[in-house]
C-alpha cells in the first residue's frame, strides 16, 4: 500500500516504482509485525504450510484490492498497481534468494521439511543473495514490538497510504 501511495505522488512511474522499492527497506525501520513463516518450511504437503500461504495470498490479495478500490485517479491505476508490487519486491527477492539457496525450492516441491543450512555460499550469486539477505535483515526494528504496538504503526501507515491514492 505505501508503494502504491508512494508511486501515486509521482507522473514518472520509473520514478514511483524505485522509490516504491526503496521505501520498503526506510518502513522497515518501523516496528511492525512481520508473519512467520516458520510452518511454511514444512513443506507444501502439510497443512499449516497451506495456512501460511493463504494467509500471505490474503494479504497480497487485499492489498491490490485496496489499491484498486481507493484509487481515486483511475488514470493513475497502473502506476500505482505497479508501486504497490515493487513496494513488496524486496520480500520477494528474500523469498526467492531462499528458495534457490541448497535447493530449497526442490524440497519445497517435494513436500520435504527445509532444515536451517549454515553451508557458506557456494558462488558469486550465492554470495550476493547471502549479502542482500544479511542487509535487508539488518534494517528490520530488531525487537519483536508488542502486537498492539507494531499493529497500531501498520495502522497509521496504511491510513496514510490510502490517504495519498
Amino acid at each position: 500500500m505505501a508503494g502504491a501511495a508512494i508511486a501515486n505522488q509521482f507522473k514518472n512511474p520509473l520514478l514511483g516504482c524505485l522509490l516504491a522499492f526503496f521505501s520498503h527497506f526506510i518502513l522497515d525501520l518501523i516496528p511492525h509485525r512481520e508473519y512467520s513463516l516458520k510452518d511454511a518450511k514444512l513443506g507444501w504437503k502439510n497443512k499449516r504450510f497451506w495456512l501460511v500461504a493463504f494467509e500471505l495470498l490474503l494479504d497480497f490479495g487485499a492489498g491490490f484490492l485496496f489499491i484498486i478500490i481507493f484509487t481515486q485517479n483511475k488514470s493513475n491505476l497502473l502506476n500505482n498497481l505497479m508501486g504497490g508490487f515493487f513496494g513488496i519486491l524486496p520480500d520477494g527477492f528474500s523469498l526467492i534468494i531462499y528458495l534457490i539457496k541448497n535447493q530449497n525450492w526442490k524440497k519445497l516441491f517435494l513436500g520435504m521439511i527445509i532444515e536451517k543450512n549454515q553451508e557458506k555460499p557456494k558462488n558469486f550469486l550465492e554470495k550476493i543473495g547471502e549479502g542482500y539477505i544479511k542487509f535487508h535483515h539488518s534494517l528490520h526494528f530488531n525487537k519483536k514490538p508488542h502486537l498492539l504496538w507494531g499493529i497500531f504503526n501498520q495502522i497509521i501507515i496504511l491510513l496514510t497510504a490510502l490517504l495519498l491514492l
